[in-house]
């Protein structure tokens, strides 16, 4: 049998990697500091009926307020029915156009299905002036508003139609 060479051990080389710099931590300059009104705006908006949420990440949705509108602003969107809400901050805009980016859309809980008391009427959501509204079949007349739930306009049908009937 041939005689093996054992390979000489040789000593490992040591690679040194270098440490990271060390972090340091530059405390934040007051010309960076601002009372949030100086630097944006809160604007609230109701959608109009029919909207959805990812509407708004549409530049074309913010068409008619994209003047208003400046990088940071935060803006508060309520469905018009009250179904839910979203939060979202300006990330660019101009005269015509915004892109925003959505930090929450909340969908609210949906209200229970108490069955109408009575044929010849609905209940209708008319909008944040009339609310929720008790509607009169026959005539198309609204005979109570500002209900401020579907529940609510329900409940003040059944009464209407004990004292009437």
């Amino acid at each position: 049998m041939p005689a093996v060479k054992e390979k000489e051990a040789r000593p490992q080389q040591e690679v040194s990697v270098p440490a990271p710099a060390p972090h340091i931590i530059q405390p934040l300059m007051p010309s960076r500091f601002e009372i949030e009104e100086a630097l944006r705006a809160r604007h609230v908006g109701t959608a109009h009926s029919g909207s959805r949420p990812e509407d708004v990440l549409d530049p074309a949705y913010w068409a008619h307020v994209g003047a208003k509108l400046h990088v940071r602003d935060r803006i508060e969107l309520w469905a018009d029915d009250g179904a839910w809400f979203l939060e979202a901050v300006v990330l660019s805009a101009g005269r015509n156009w915004a892109r925003v980016h959505l930090l929450r859309v909340e969908h609210l809980t949906p209200q229970t299905q108490i069955e109408l008391p009575a044929p010849g009427y609905q209940v209708v959501y008319r909008g944040m002036q009339d609310k929720w509204c008790v509607l009169r079949e026959m005539d198309n007349q609204i005979v109570q508003k500002g209900e401020d739930s579907r529940d609510d306009a329900i409940v003040w049908l059944a009464g209407h139609i004990k004292v009437y009937q």
